[in-house]
């Protein structure tokens, strides 16, 4: 009887582990949508088992300038990966730094998923106008542009 308790004791213990370290992870993932809140992230995922590490790290080199690196963190992250992230900065920060690389139809995937997350990001939607310009997309282009003409920015 004791050894039943032991084992059903262990098994208990070990679905409350994983629901921790799931909201640990879920609390990082929402938290790092601001840069602000990065350090946190780092502490709150320290000794962590999930890649997700990566973007936290992709976001903390970005925000001190080193885009190179976080360039590297983010493919590192997305190799092999078929799907995109419910997150705004992942999105916004990844897309705007594949713009800047010319890989404008990737760039184009992932900062559509950021606006629809902060649809009142100004400085999104010049960057969707831009990249749909580069894009060859005047449509697309004009819609941003009466975006913009909304949200106060375009006379």
């Amino acid at each position: 009887l004791l050894e039943v308790n032991d084992e059903r004791n262990i098994q208990k213990l070990r679905d409350y582990r994983r629901r921790q370290e799931h909201l640990i992870f879920q609390i990082a993932f929402y938290a790092s949508n601001s840069f602000n809140n990065l350090d946190y992230c780092f502490d709150i995922l320290k000794g962590s088992q999930t890649d997700f590490f990566l973007c936290i790290k992709a976001l903390n080199a970005y925000k001190n300038g080193d885009h190179t690196d976080s360039l590297k963190l983010f493919y590192q992250y997305f190799e092999g990966k078929s799907f995109l992230l419910e997150h705004y900065l992942i999105n916004k920060t990844y897309g705007t730094l594949l713009f800047k690389e010319n890989q404008l139809q990737q760039a184009r995937i992932l900062l559509q998923k950021a606006v629809e997350k902060r649809p009142d990001d100004v400085e999104l939607h010049q960057l969707l106008r831009e990249l749909y310009l580069q894009l060859n997309l005047k449509f697309e282009s004009e819609i941003e542009g009466s975006i913009l003409e909304q949200l106060g920015v375009l006379p």
